[in-house]
């Protein structure tokens, strides 16, 4: 058996929403841990926080006290050279998948799979080679050239994943990644995710409001209070 390993640690992590009349506190001494081949679930009432914690966890914001590891390195910095590193770390080690696909509208499938790839140094031919293969492997072999508005739904959301998993991340990150689609798309789109994770041996961080899709997961957390507890379901 594969030894697990912590991907991602998040130790006393706080944030809040600072305007001229209120103090707002999303996050208060969160902690969270989460290993290879692990899926979890987040849950939680609506203005929670559930997307900011979400965002935090993918180095988009920054907390106002706390830690974050990404596969061993810090991952909470500050200044501007340090944000480059983070944002190099955060393309390196994860991919994100949102609610609504975010494919560039003037490019191919292809070519928004084969972005990350291109950000990160790799030549055009072997970024487009190996966009083709995680294509393939989302079941859009044959929708590779097609532009998003020609594309369902669906195929849509399959070419995000594809485009989250092509640089192999070490932690996914979804937000309400099947918010948007029907039933049977749904279950498509997590089964996908669920197994590619298991294939690259990574994992798995949904913010859901589903709470039959949050259960199939390995554990479900419920953001309370700024913190994350056992969901219980």
């Amino acid at each position: 058996m594969t030894e697990k390993k912590i991907v991602l640690a998040a130790e006393n992590i706080s944030f809040s929403y600072k305007s001229k009349d209120e103090n707002l506190q999303i996050l208060k001494n969160l902690n969270l841990e989460v290993k290879t081949g692990e899926k979890i679930a987040i849950i939680g009432a609506s203005g929670t926080g559930k997307s900011t914690l979400l965002h935090i966890l993918a180095g988009l914001d920054t907390p106002e006290e706390g830690k974050i590891t990404l596969c061993g390195e810090n991952f909470v910095l500050s200044n501007k050279k340090q944000h480059n590193l983070r944002a190099k770390l955060r393309n390196k080690y994860m991919g994100f998948v949102y609610q609504f696909h975010h494919l560039l509208a003037e490019f191919s499938a292809l070519e928004n799979v084969s972005l990350p790839l291109l950000i990160r140094g790799v030549n055009n031919n072997e970024a487009q080679k190996k966009a083709a293969e995680c294509l393939e492997r989302v079941g859009l072999k044959d929708r590779m050239q097609h532009k998003p508005a020609e594309l369902s739904g669906g195929e849509r959301q399959r070419a995000a994943i594809a485009r989250a998993l092509v640089g192999k991340p070490a932690c996914l990150l979804a937000d309400e990644p099947t918010g948007n689609l029907d039933t049977e798309n749904s279950a498509s789109v997590f089964a996908l995710m669920s197994q590619l994770v298991v294939e690259e041996n990574s994992a798995l961080i949904m913010v859901t409001h589903d709470v039959q899709l949050a259960k199939k997961n390995d554990r479900c957390l419920r953001l309370e209070q700024g913190k994350l507890l056992d969901a219980g379901i």
